[in-house]
């Protein structure tokens, strides 16, 4: 009972926050290795904060994810992965390039080393990736290297699913991992 209520109490300021955050930045939703399935309580966020641009950075595994994100983002930007089916790996590129409020952005699945990246392209201010279900942040030099971990069925014991959601203000941005407990939980709202 005091669970729930605590639950209760955490997803009102989920939905308060976002609210705020949407009257003074641009905010994106960035996900990762769905495999067919999101996590209800992350499709629940999304549902919330209803981004005006969702990145998916690949493992896909099957178009309808697209779809089902489609209904909740005005905008969706997503490359393939080393898991896709035929028809996502189709409609999908390996990479993509974006820009918003004036940031370099480079959307990629699989990113093996970092500064081997940095060396050959150091021209973005974030780099967006998945492949790893881990998530992570990490300046190095002038670039933002951002993993939202995994937001489909848990494949590792020890990593919790999660997703990430960045907020564009003028000339800055801001990067946060939000992670979803492994117990059953009620998504209130």
């Amino acid at each position: 009972m005091l669970i729930d209520f605590f639950n209760y109490i955490l997803s009102a300021i989920f939905v308060f926050h976002i609210k705020l955050a949407k009257k003074i930045c641009k905010i994106s939703v960035v996900i990762s290795d769905s495999h067919s399935d999101i996590n209800q309580h992350i499709l629940w966020r999304i549902k919330c904060i209803r981004p005006e641009i969702l990145i998916h950075s690949g493992d896909w595994s099957t178009i309808d994810v697209y779809y089902d994100l489609a209904e909740y983002c005005k905008k969706i930007i997503g490359v393939a992965g080393n898991v896709e089916s035929l028809q996502t790996d189709e409609f999908f590129r390996q990479s993509e390039i974006i820009e918003i409020n004036n940031k370099k952005i480079f959307v990629i699945h699989e990113l093996e080393n970092k500064s081997l990246f940095l060396e050959k392209n150091n021209k973005y201010d974030l780099v967006i990736y998945g492949h790893t279900h881990r998530p992570t942040k990490k300046k190095i030099r002038d670039t933002f290297f951002f993993n939202a971990g995994s937001c489909g069925p848990k494949r590792y014991s020890n990593i919790a699913p999660s997703f990430g959601v960045i907020y564009f203000f003028k000339n800055i941005f801001f990067c946060r991992i939000f992670k979803i407990p492994f117990q059953k939980r009620r998504v209130y709202f």
